[in-house]
């Protein structure tokens, strides 16, 4: 049986720190620029090459992934969903993680982990506060369309070794993406086999599917002009990955090309199905409305 579903935020919760903002991580030079065109996409720690399958991220690696946390009335912290840092003070995700059916959580709730590898807010780090939520003016709750969200920070970070902003689809790159074109993604939600949330942040790379082929594989509905499909047979993301960045590796720069949607459930299993293609909102696609909305 045959059911997709948007991928639903599975807490992880914490003790909330003393400090909202709290142990920066040492040793860390600063960027001697802080124009985004210059710093965006760059790891600035390589000493290991990044190894992809489903492989944990080391400190460093990807440090564009940021881990969304609600604050909850126990004042314990929960992880629900993923995103990916675009500027010193705007992370993107996708806006189910905050507003579906029975969920419509405020920016005041929120709490954005950045720095880490890991799901462990004690760990060197930031944890910022979250002041402003932008949703798209047509995000649509029952189809993917549109599930896109800018968050604004409380402050702007600067950029280190460990906190790096993701470079944005340039509206001059090629709009459609190739069948089989390699991609990656990142996230801290579980494997295939639905166990829990993982400690460390893991990767993997996965191939583009153009629409026609997507639409043989996925119902018509859920393949919108504005998303785009990716798969890799036995790997890929899962529950709580959504709002996480899908990642083309451009001349030796990371670019963001989706966002975490959803993904097939196999129903009997109750495990994530890896065997078709996982939807995206396809940024390059939404680029104009990013730009106009986003902060510094």
């Amino acid at each position: 049986m045959f059911q997709f579903h948007r991928q639903q935020h599975q807490f992880h919760s914490q003790q909330q720190p003393p400090q909202q903002q709290f142990r920066p991580n040492v040793a860390q030079p600063s960027f001697t620029s802080d124009r985004l065109s210059d710093v965006c996409g760059r790891e600035r720690l390589t000493s290991t090459p990044l190894i992809f399958g489903g492989i944990a991220l080391e400190a460093g690696q990807l440090p564009w992934l940021v881990g969304l946390f609600e604050k909850r009335q126990d004042h314990g912290l929960g992880f629900f969903c993923g995103g990916t840092l675009v500027s010193k003070s705007t992370v993107i995700s996708a806006a189910h993680c905050f507003r579906h059916p029975g969920r419509d959580l405020p920016a005041s709730r929120t709490a954005v982990s950045m720095g880490r590898n890991n799901l462990d807010i004690w760990a060197d780090g930031e944890l910022v506060n979250v002041t402003q939520l932008q949703f798209h003016k047509d995000y649509d709750l029952n189809v993917f369309l549109n599930d896109i969200i800018l968050i604004r920070l409380e402050r702007s970070v600067g950029f280190t070794n460990y906190i790096v902003p993701i470079c944005l689809w340039n509206t001059n790159y090629r709009l459609e993406l190739p069948q089989g074109q390699k991609s990656y993604v990142a996230g801290f939600g579980p494997d295939g086999k639905g166990n829990e949330n993982t400690d460390v942040a893991r990767v993997t790379d996965t191939d583009i599917v153009v629409a026609p082929r997507c639409r043989q594989e996925l119902p018509d509905r859920l393949v919108q002009p504005n998303t785009i499909c990716a798969k890799k047979v036995g790997s890929g993301p899962c529950s709580s990955d959504a709002g996480g960045g899908l990642m083309v590796r451009e001349n030796d720069i990371w670019v963001l090309r989706g966002i975490v949607v959803g993904g097939a459930i196999n129903v009997e299993e109750h495990t994530c199905d890896l065997k078709l293609p996982v939807v995206y909102t396809d940024v390059a696609k939404h680029i104009a409305w990013i730009r106009e909305n986003m902060w510094d």
